[in-house]
Protein backbone atom coordinates (compact mmCIF):
# COMPACT_ATOMS: atom_id res chain seq x y z
CA UNK A 1 0.00 0.00 0.00
CA UNK A 2 3.07 2.04 1.04
CA UNK A 3 4.52 2.12 -2.28
CA UNK A 4 1.37 3.40 -4.51
CA UNK A 5 0.25 5.99 -2.36
CA UNK A 6 4.48 7.46 -2.22
CA UNK A 7 2.92 8.39 -6.05
CA UNK A 8 -0.36 10.19 -5.56
CA UNK A 9 -0.67 13.54 -5.23
CA UNK A 10 -3.82 15.07 -4.25
CA UNK A 11 -5.44 17.76 -5.50
CA UNK A 12 -4.48 21.15 -3.59
CA UNK A 13 -7.00 23.12 -5.37
CA UNK A 14 -9.36 25.63 -3.15
CA UNK A 15 -12.43 23.36 -1.63
CA UNK A 16 -15.59 24.91 -0.92
CA UNK A 17 -18.21 22.35 0.62
CA UNK A 18 -21.54 22.79 1.04
CA UNK A 19 -23.29 21.84 4.21
CA UNK A 20 -27.03 21.50 6.12
CA UNK A 21 -29.92 20.04 7.01
CA UNK A 22 -31.81 17.63 3.77
CA UNK A 23 -33.68 19.57 1.65
CA UNK A 24 -32.56 23.14 2.04
CA UNK A 25 -31.55 22.97 -1.63
CA UNK A 26 -27.31 21.93 -1.17
CA UNK A 27 -27.43 19.39 -4.71
CA UNK A 28 -29.40 21.74 -6.65
CA UNK A 29 -27.36 25.26 -5.74
CA UNK A 30 -24.07 22.25 -6.26
CA UNK A 31 -25.77 22.19 -10.15
CA UNK A 32 -26.75 25.44 -10.40
CA UNK A 33 -22.63 26.46 -9.62
CA UNK A 34 -21.23 23.66 -11.79
CA UNK A 35 -23.39 24.46 -14.32
CA UNK A 36 -24.50 21.22 -15.28
CA UNK A 37 -26.69 18.61 -13.43
CA UNK A 38 -23.97 16.26 -11.76
CA UNK A 39 -25.91 15.88 -8.68
CA UNK A 40 -29.33 13.81 -8.12
CA UNK A 41 -31.87 16.64 -7.28
CA UNK A 42 -35.08 14.69 -5.53
CA UNK A 43 -37.73 15.89 -2.56
CA UNK A 44 -36.50 12.54 -0.87
CA UNK A 45 -34.05 13.14 2.22
CA UNK A 46 -30.99 11.42 1.90
CA UNK A 47 -30.90 11.14 -1.86
CA UNK A 48 -27.17 12.79 -1.57
CA UNK A 49 -24.95 10.12 0.17
CA UNK A 50 -21.26 10.48 -0.95
CA UNK A 51 -19.30 13.74 -1.81
CA UNK A 52 -20.15 14.80 -4.47
CA UNK A 53 -17.10 16.87 -5.86
CA UNK A 54 -17.27 19.58 -9.05
CA UNK A 55 -15.46 22.52 -10.91
CA UNK A 56 -17.09 25.77 -10.44
CA UNK A 57 -15.75 28.43 -12.90
CA UNK A 58 -15.96 32.04 -12.47
CA UNK A 59 -14.60 35.21 -13.96
CA UNK A 60 -11.41 33.17 -15.45
CA UNK A 61 -10.79 31.00 -12.13
CA UNK A 62 -11.54 27.52 -10.66
CA UNK A 63 -12.93 26.20 -7.14
CA UNK A 64 -13.60 22.36 -6.38
CA UNK A 65 -17.15 22.39 -5.09
CA UNK A 66 -18.21 19.52 -2.84
CA UNK A 67 -21.92 18.36 -2.09
CA UNK A 68 -22.77 16.95 0.81
CA UNK A 69 -25.56 14.57 2.42
CA UNK A 70 -27.79 16.41 4.55
CA UNK A 71 -26.63 16.56 8.53
CA UNK A 72 -29.24 14.89 10.52
CA UNK A 73 -30.94 11.38 11.52
CA UNK A 74 -29.34 8.37 13.64
CA UNK A 75 -29.92 5.84 11.18
CA UNK A 76 -26.71 3.51 9.29
CA UNK A 77 -26.74 5.27 6.31
CA UNK A 78 -27.32 8.96 8.19
CA UNK A 79 -24.05 8.13 10.02
CA UNK A 80 -22.35 7.20 6.88
CA UNK A 81 -23.65 10.43 5.43
CA UNK A 82 -22.54 12.48 8.30
CA UNK A 83 -19.00 11.15 8.57
CA UNK A 84 -19.35 11.41 4.87
CA UNK A 85 -19.98 15.29 5.47
CA UNK A 86 -17.48 15.38 8.46
CA UNK A 87 -14.46 14.17 6.31
CA UNK A 88 -15.89 17.04 3.60
CA UNK A 89 -15.78 19.98 6.07
CA UNK A 90 -12.31 18.96 7.47
CA UNK A 91 -11.08 19.16 4.16
CA UNK A 92 -12.79 22.51 2.95
CA UNK A 93 -10.89 25.84 2.98
CA UNK A 94 -14.57 27.29 2.89
CA UNK A 95 -17.96 25.98 3.83
CA UNK A 96 -21.25 27.27 2.50
CA UNK A 97 -23.83 26.26 5.17
CA UNK A 98 -27.18 26.63 3.54
CA UNK A 99 -30.57 27.23 5.12
CA UNK A 100 -33.98 27.76 3.95
CA UNK A 101 -35.25 31.33 3.77
CA UNK A 102 -38.92 29.94 3.82
CA UNK A 103 -39.13 28.08 6.94
CA UNK A 104 -36.23 30.16 8.78
CA UNK A 105 -34.22 29.10 11.97
CA UNK A 106 -34.68 25.29 12.24
CA UNK A 107 -33.40 23.02 15.22
CA UNK A 108 -31.33 21.28 12.98
CA UNK A 109 -29.80 24.45 11.84
CA UNK A 110 -28.80 25.30 14.90
CA UNK A 111 -27.08 21.56 16.02
CA UNK A 112 -25.43 22.41 12.79
CA UNK A 113 -24.17 25.97 13.15
CA UNK A 114 -22.62 25.00 16.84
CA UNK A 115 -20.55 21.94 14.85
CA UNK A 116 -19.57 24.29 12.44
CA UNK A 117 -18.25 26.87 14.78
CA UNK A 118 -16.08 24.15 16.59
CA UNK A 119 -14.12 23.21 12.82
CA UNK A 120 -12.46 27.14 13.03
CA UNK A 121 -13.36 27.27 9.49
CA UNK A 122 -14.50 29.80 7.48
CA UNK A 123 -18.21 29.79 7.03
CA UNK A 124 -20.31 31.84 4.61
CA UNK A 125 -24.17 31.68 5.72
CA UNK A 126 -26.15 30.77 2.43
CA UNK A 127 -29.96 31.91 2.80
CA UNK A 128 -31.46 29.76 -0.04
CA UNK A 129 -35.39 29.46 -1.74
CA UNK A 130 -35.02 33.21 -1.71
CA UNK A 131 -37.78 33.04 -4.83
CA UNK A 132 -39.40 36.23 -4.30
CA UNK A 133 -38.19 39.96 -3.00
CA UNK A 134 -40.19 39.37 0.20
CA UNK A 135 -38.19 36.10 0.68
CA UNK A 136 -34.86 37.65 0.22
CA UNK A 137 -35.66 40.52 2.20
CA UNK A 138 -35.87 37.93 5.44
CA UNK A 139 -31.99 38.05 5.40
CA UNK A 140 -32.58 41.16 7.81
CA UNK A 141 -34.75 38.97 10.30
CA UNK A 142 -33.15 39.08 13.61
CA UNK A 143 -33.69 35.04 13.54
CA UNK A 144 -30.68 34.40 11.30
CA UNK A 145 -28.67 35.99 14.73
CA UNK A 146 -28.62 33.25 16.69
CA UNK A 147 -27.02 31.20 13.83
CA UNK A 148 -23.67 33.15 14.74
CA UNK A 149 -22.71 33.71 11.49
CA UNK A 150 -23.97 36.89 10.49
CA UNK A 151 -26.79 37.99 7.95
CA UNK A 152 -27.32 35.43 5.48
CA UNK A 153 -26.57 35.67 1.26
CA UNK A 154 -30.26 35.35 0.08
CA UNK A 155 -29.82 33.37 -3.00
CA UNK A 156 -32.36 31.01 -5.39
CA UNK A 157 -30.58 28.12 -6.64
CA UNK A 158 -33.61 26.97 -8.73
CA UNK A 159 -33.42 30.20 -10.54
CA UNK A 160 -29.52 31.81 -10.17
CA UNK A 161 -30.56 34.56 -8.53
CA UNK A 162 -27.63 36.07 -6.19
CA UNK A 163 -25.47 33.05 -6.87
CA UNK A 164 -23.41 35.05 -9.08
CA UNK A 165 -22.48 37.23 -5.61
CA UNK A 166 -22.26 33.72 -3.49
CA UNK A 167 -19.25 33.49 -5.93
CA UNK A 168 -17.68 36.36 -5.73
CA UNK A 169 -17.68 36.18 -2.24
CA UNK A 170 -16.04 33.06 -2.55
CA UNK A 171 -13.65 33.48 -4.52
CA UNK A 172 -12.49 36.72 -2.73
CA UNK A 173 -12.14 34.66 1.05
CA UNK A 174 -10.01 32.16 -0.96
CA UNK A 175 -7.88 34.39 -3.35
CA UNK A 176 -5.11 33.65 -1.38
CA UNK A 177 -5.33 29.38 -2.21
CA UNK A 178 -6.37 30.28 -5.63
CA UNK A 179 -3.02 32.13 -6.24
CA UNK A 180 -0.71 29.95 -4.64
CA UNK A 181 -2.88 26.77 -6.39
CA UNK A 182 -1.92 25.03 -9.80
CA UNK A 183 -4.35 22.86 -12.22
CA UNK A 184 -3.05 19.41 -12.69
CA UNK A 185 -3.43 19.39 -16.28
CA UNK A 186 -0.71 22.25 -16.27
CA UNK A 187 1.22 20.63 -13.66
CA UNK A 188 1.57 16.94 -15.50
CA UNK A 189 1.04 18.44 -19.40
CA UNK A 190 -0.85 15.25 -20.30
CA UNK A 191 -4.60 15.21 -20.00
CA UNK A 192 -6.41 12.43 -17.44
CA UNK A 193 -6.95 8.90 -17.97
CA UNK A 194 -10.79 8.90 -17.46
CA UNK A 195 -11.62 5.95 -15.33
CA UNK A 196 -15.10 4.33 -14.48
CA UNK A 197 -15.56 1.55 -11.98
CA UNK A 198 -18.33 -0.20 -12.77
CA UNK A 199 -19.97 -3.58 -11.02
CA UNK A 200 -23.16 -5.02 -9.46
CA UNK A 201 -24.17 -3.62 -5.98
CA UNK A 202 -21.94 -4.53 -3.36
CA UNK A 203 -19.05 -5.43 -5.14
CA UNK A 204 -16.91 -3.23 -3.56
CA UNK A 205 -16.48 -0.67 -6.09
CA UNK A 206 -16.27 2.39 -3.52
CA UNK A 207 -14.16 0.21 -1.12
CA UNK A 208 -11.38 0.08 -3.95
CA UNK A 209 -12.30 3.01 -4.64
CA UNK A 210 -11.12 4.48 -1.16
CA UNK A 211 -8.37 2.02 -0.85
CA UNK A 212 -6.87 3.98 -4.14
CA UNK A 213 -7.25 7.15 -2.55
CA UNK A 214 -5.71 5.68 0.70
CA UNK A 215 -8.64 7.59 2.27
CA UNK A 216 -12.49 6.98 2.89
CA UNK A 217 -13.58 9.08 -0.38
CA UNK A 218 -16.89 7.32 -0.54
CA UNK A 219 -19.48 5.81 1.54
CA UNK A 220 -19.38 2.28 1.94
CA UNK A 221 -22.06 -0.08 3.31
CA UNK A 222 -23.71 -3.76 2.94
CA UNK A 223 -26.67 -1.77 1.95
CA UNK A 224 -27.16 -1.77 -1.72
CA UNK A 225 -27.29 1.33 -3.77
CA UNK A 226 -25.53 2.96 -1.41
CA UNK A 227 -23.78 5.03 -3.62
CA UNK A 228 -26.77 6.69 -6.14
CA UNK A 229 -24.61 8.92 -8.26
CA UNK A 230 -21.67 8.75 -10.22
CA UNK A 231 -18.79 9.84 -8.11
CA UNK A 232 -15.38 11.97 -9.71
CA UNK A 233 -12.39 12.34 -8.14
CA UNK A 234 -8.92 13.83 -9.52
CA UNK A 235 -5.60 12.87 -8.78
CA UNK A 236 -1.82 12.60 -10.05
CA UNK A 237 -1.01 9.10 -10.44
CA UNK A 238 3.47 9.77 -10.49
CA UNK A 239 2.61 12.26 -13.93
CA UNK A 240 0.02 10.88 -14.76
CA UNK A 241 -3.68 13.01 -13.81
CA UNK A 242 -6.56 10.18 -13.27
CA UNK A 243 -10.33 10.61 -13.09
CA UNK A 244 -11.95 7.81 -11.25
CA UNK A 245 -15.10 7.84 -11.12
CA UNK A 246 -16.83 5.29 -8.86
CA UNK A 247 -20.75 4.71 -10.40
CA UNK A 248 -24.15 2.95 -9.15
CA UNK A 249 -24.37 -0.23 -8.94
CA UNK A 250 -25.97 -1.84 -11.78
CA UNK A 251 -28.36 -4.65 -12.44
CA UNK A 252 -30.42 -5.55 -15.62
CA UNK A 253 -32.71 -2.94 -17.07
CA UNK A 254 -35.78 -4.79 -16.31
CA UNK A 255 -34.75 -4.72 -12.79
CA UNK A 256 -33.92 -1.44 -11.79
CA UNK A 257 -36.27 0.32 -10.22
CA UNK A 258 -37.81 3.95 -11.42
CA UNK A 259 -36.85 7.30 -10.09
CA UNK A 260 -33.17 7.52 -8.48
CA UNK A 261 -32.03 4.18 -9.20
CA UNK A 262 -32.62 4.65 -12.40
CA UNK A 263 -31.58 8.06 -12.78
CA UNK A 264 -28.38 6.84 -10.96
CA UNK A 265 -27.86 3.77 -13.48
CA UNK A 266 -28.40 5.93 -16.58
CA UNK A 267 -25.38 8.14 -15.73
CA UNK A 268 -23.01 5.62 -14.63
CA UNK A 269 -23.80 4.35 -18.26
CA UNK A 270 -22.67 8.09 -19.23
CA UNK A 271 -19.52 7.38 -17.20
CA UNK A 272 -18.50 4.40 -19.16
CA UNK A 273 -19.38 6.45 -22.61
CA UNK A 274 -16.36 8.84 -21.94
CA UNK A 275 -13.89 6.73 -20.12
CA UNK A 276 -11.22 5.44 -21.56
CA UNK A 277 -10.62 2.63 -19.30
CA UNK A 278 -13.36 0.42 -17.25
CA UNK A 279 -12.33 -1.44 -14.15
CA UNK A 280 -15.41 -4.03 -13.71
CA UNK A 281 -15.44 -4.92 -10.06
CA UNK A 282 -16.11 -8.45 -9.70
CA UNK A 283 -16.67 -10.53 -6.39
CA UNK A 284 -13.85 -13.09 -6.34
CA UNK A 285 -15.49 -15.52 -3.22
CA UNK A 286 -18.96 -15.52 -5.56
CA UNK A 287 -19.40 -17.76 -8.22
CA UNK A 288 -20.46 -15.17 -11.26
CA UNK A 289 -24.02 -13.95 -12.05
CA UNK A 290 -26.18 -12.72 -14.84
CA UNK A 291 -25.52 -9.79 -13.64
CA UNK A 292 -21.73 -9.94 -13.78
CA UNK A 293 -22.48 -11.25 -17.72
CA UNK A 294 -25.29 -8.36 -18.27
CA UNK A 295 -22.10 -5.93 -17.51
CA UNK A 296 -19.99 -7.39 -19.53
CA UNK A 297 -21.88 -7.26 -22.60
CA UNK A 298 -22.47 -3.11 -21.74
CA UNK A 299 -18.77 -2.86 -21.42
CA UNK A 300 -18.23 -4.98 -24.40
CA UNK A 301 -20.41 -2.43 -26.32
CA UNK A 302 -18.70 0.51 -25.51
CA UNK A 303 -15.31 -0.52 -26.92
CA UNK A 304 -13.11 0.87 -24.30
CA UNK A 305 -10.01 -0.25 -22.08
CA UNK A 306 -10.86 -2.84 -19.47
CA UNK A 307 -9.43 -4.38 -16.17
CA UNK A 308 -10.99 -7.20 -14.73
CA UNK A 309 -10.42 -6.79 -10.75
CA UNK A 310 -11.62 -9.39 -8.43
CA UNK A 311 -12.54 -8.19 -5.40
CA UNK A 312 -12.22 -9.76 -1.84
CA UNK A 313 -9.53 -12.51 -2.06
CA UNK A 314 -8.64 -12.12 0.91
CA UNK A 315 -12.22 -14.06 1.32
CA UNK A 316 -10.80 -17.14 -0.89
CA UNK A 317 -10.46 -19.86 1.74
CA UNK A 318 -6.93 -22.18 1.10
CA UNK A 319 -5.32 -20.36 -1.57
CA UNK A 320 -2.13 -21.98 -2.83
CA UNK A 321 0.31 -21.51 -6.15
CA UNK A 322 -2.20 -22.83 -8.31
CA UNK A 323 -5.35 -20.45 -7.33
CA UNK A 324 -5.21 -17.66 -8.96
CA UNK A 325 -4.64 -19.89 -12.98
CA UNK A 326 -7.89 -21.52 -11.75
CA UNK A 327 -9.65 -18.65 -11.19
CA UNK A 328 -8.57 -17.29 -14.62
CA UNK A 329 -9.78 -20.34 -16.44
CA UNK A 330 -13.25 -19.66 -14.48
CA UNK A 331 -13.34 -16.07 -15.49
CA UNK A 332 -12.36 -16.98 -19.16
CA UNK A 333 -15.22 -19.43 -19.68
CA UNK A 334 -17.48 -17.23 -17.86
CA UNK A 335 -16.70 -14.40 -19.88
CA UNK A 336 -15.47 -16.11 -23.15
CA UNK A 337 -15.90 -12.03 -25.02
CA UNK A 338 -13.17 -10.59 -22.55
CA UNK A 339 -10.23 -12.77 -22.78
CA UNK A 340 -7.88 -9.70 -23.72
CA UNK A 341 -8.66 -8.06 -20.55
CA UNK A 342 -6.15 -8.36 -17.42
CA UNK A 343 -7.55 -10.07 -14.21
CA UNK A 344 -6.47 -8.84 -11.02
CA UNK A 345 -6.79 -10.20 -7.42
CA UNK A 346 -7.09 -7.99 -4.88
CA UNK A 347 -8.92 -6.86 -1.49
CA UNK A 348 -9.80 -3.84 -1.23
CA UNK A 349 -10.55 -4.21 2.25
CA UNK A 350 -6.98 -5.21 2.82
CA UNK A 351 -5.25 -3.02 0.03
CA UNK A 352 -3.49 -6.19 -1.07
CA UNK A 353 -2.24 -6.01 -4.46
CA UNK A 354 -4.36 -2.66 -5.24
CA UNK A 355 -1.40 -0.70 -6.35
CA UNK A 356 -1.30 -2.90 -9.52
CA UNK A 357 -4.59 -1.33 -10.24
CA UNK A 358 -3.22 1.64 -10.93
CA UNK A 359 0.09 0.44 -13.21
CA UNK A 360 -2.24 -2.07 -15.52
CA UNK A 361 -4.59 1.18 -16.18
CA UNK A 362 -1.64 2.87 -17.35
CA UNK A 363 -0.33 -0.02 -19.48
CA UNK A 364 -4.11 -0.54 -20.91
CA UNK A 365 -3.86 3.10 -22.02
CA UNK A 366 -0.59 2.90 -23.80
CA UNK A 367 -1.79 -0.79 -25.27
CA UNK A 368 -5.40 1.61 -26.87
CA UNK A 369 -3.01 3.79 -28.38
CA UNK A 370 -0.22 1.56 -30.10
CA UNK A 371 -0.16 1.99 -33.51
CA UNK A 372 1.81 -0.43 -36.07
CA UNK A 373 3.88 0.44 -38.78
CA UNK A 374 3.00 -0.55 -42.26
CA UNK A 375 6.22 -2.73 -42.87
CA UNK A 376 5.48 -4.74 -39.32
CA UNK A 377 1.78 -5.77 -41.13
CA UNK A 378 3.17 -6.56 -43.87
CA UNK A 379 5.57 -9.10 -42.31
CA UNK A 380 3.01 -9.87 -40.09
CA UNK A 381 0.20 -11.04 -42.39
CA UNK A 382 2.45 -12.71 -44.62
CA UNK A 383 4.07 -14.66 -41.49
CA UNK A 384 0.65 -15.77 -40.30
CA UNK A 385 -1.02 -17.13 -43.15
CA UNK A 386 2.10 -18.70 -44.81
CA UNK A 387 2.21 -20.94 -41.92
CA UNK A 388 -1.55 -21.60 -41.08
CA UNK A 389 -3.28 -20.28 -43.85
CA UNK A 390 -1.81 -20.58 -47.14
CA UNK A 391 -4.50 -22.22 -48.89
CA UNK A 392 -6.36 -18.91 -48.42
CA UNK A 393 -3.89 -17.51 -51.42
CA UNK A 394 -5.16 -20.14 -53.88
CA UNK A 395 -7.85 -17.93 -55.93
CA UNK A 396 -9.94 -20.32 -57.65
CA UNK A 397 -11.77 -20.19 -60.32
CA UNK A 398 -15.15 -18.14 -59.35
CA UNK A 399 -13.82 -16.66 -56.41
CA UNK A 400 -14.55 -19.52 -54.50
CA UNK A 401 -12.21 -18.59 -51.37
CA UNK A 402 -11.35 -15.17 -50.28
CA UNK A 403 -7.85 -13.24 -51.27
CA UNK A 404 -6.43 -11.74 -48.30
CA UNK A 405 -4.23 -8.64 -50.29
CA UNK A 406 -3.82 -6.46 -47.21
CA UNK A 407 -3.72 -5.71 -43.43
CA UNK A 408 -4.05 -2.07 -42.51
CA UNK A 409 -4.09 -0.52 -39.05
CA UNK A 410 -6.75 2.42 -39.51
CA UNK A 411 -6.96 4.24 -36.00
CA UNK A 412 -6.68 4.05 -32.08
CA UNK A 413 -8.43 4.04 -29.03
CA UNK A 414 -9.13 1.40 -29.85
CA UNK A 415 -6.90 -0.42 -32.31
CA UNK A 416 -8.68 -0.37 -35.27
CA UNK A 417 -8.13 -2.33 -38.34
CA UNK A 418 -8.83 -3.28 -42.12
CA UNK A 419 -8.72 -6.26 -43.92
CA UNK A 420 -8.33 -5.95 -47.52
CA UNK A 421 -9.42 -8.61 -49.99
CA UNK A 422 -9.43 -9.07 -53.34
CA UNK A 423 -12.44 -11.62 -53.37
CA UNK A 424 -16.56 -11.33 -53.32
CA UNK A 425 -17.05 -14.02 -51.23
CA UNK A 426 -17.70 -13.13 -47.51
CA UNK A 427 -14.88 -14.06 -44.90
CA UNK A 428 -15.54 -16.11 -42.26
CA UNK A 429 -15.84 -14.83 -38.34
CA UNK A 430 -13.81 -17.52 -37.49
CA UNK A 431 -10.85 -16.36 -39.74
CA UNK A 432 -11.26 -12.74 -38.76
CA UNK A 433 -11.26 -13.78 -35.07
CA UNK A 434 -7.84 -15.74 -36.34
CA UNK A 435 -6.21 -12.44 -37.15
CA UNK A 436 -6.97 -10.75 -34.19
CA UNK A 437 -6.34 -13.61 -32.01
CA UNK A 438 -2.42 -13.63 -33.68
CA UNK A 439 -1.96 -9.54 -33.60
CA UNK A 440 -2.57 -9.85 -29.98
CA UNK A 441 0.16 -12.73 -29.41
CA UNK A 442 2.67 -10.43 -31.57
CA UNK A 443 1.99 -6.95 -30.28
CA UNK A 444 0.01 -7.32 -27.16
CA UNK A 445 -3.06 -4.83 -27.22
CA UNK A 446 -3.84 -5.42 -23.80
CA UNK A 447 -6.49 -5.03 -22.12
CA UNK A 448 -8.30 -2.97 -25.10
CA UNK A 449 -10.62 -4.29 -28.16
CA UNK A 450 -9.79 -4.58 -31.01
CA UNK A 451 -11.76 -3.41 -34.16
CA UNK A 452 -11.58 -5.18 -37.38
CA UNK A 453 -13.78 -4.62 -40.71
CA UNK A 454 -13.47 -5.68 -44.46
CA UNK A 455 -13.21 -3.99 -47.56
CA UNK A 456 -13.56 -5.76 -51.05
CA UNK A 457 -11.44 -4.20 -53.75
CA UNK A 458 -11.79 -5.48 -57.36
CA UNK A 459 -8.74 -6.58 -59.29
CA UNK A 460 -8.13 -4.83 -62.68
CA UNK A 461 -8.30 -7.30 -66.07
CA UNK A 462 -5.08 -7.62 -67.26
Amino acid sequence: MTEHKDKITKINEPTVAIVGRANVGKSTLFNRLLERPKAIVSPIAGTTRDRNYGRARWRGAELIMVDTGGLEDDQPIARGIRKQADIAITKADLIFFLVDMREGVMPQDLAIAKFLKKTGKPVVLVGNKADSPALANQDENKEWQRLNFGKPLAISAASGAGTGDLLDRAFKLLKTQLEKSKKISEASGVPPIRVAIVGKPNAGKSSLVNALLGEERALVSEIPFTTREPQDTVLLYGEQPLLLIDTVGMRKRARVEPGLEKVGVDRSLAAMERADVVIFVTEAQSQMTVQDKHLAQLITEKNTGLVIVANKWDLVGEKGPATPNLFIDYYREFFPSLDWAPILFVSAKTGEKVQKVFETILTVRKEREKFLKQDELNDFLHRTLTKHWAVIHQRKRGGARPFIKKLIQTGIRPPSFMIVTTSKERIPEGFIKYIERHLRESFGFIGTPIRMEIKQVKIKDK
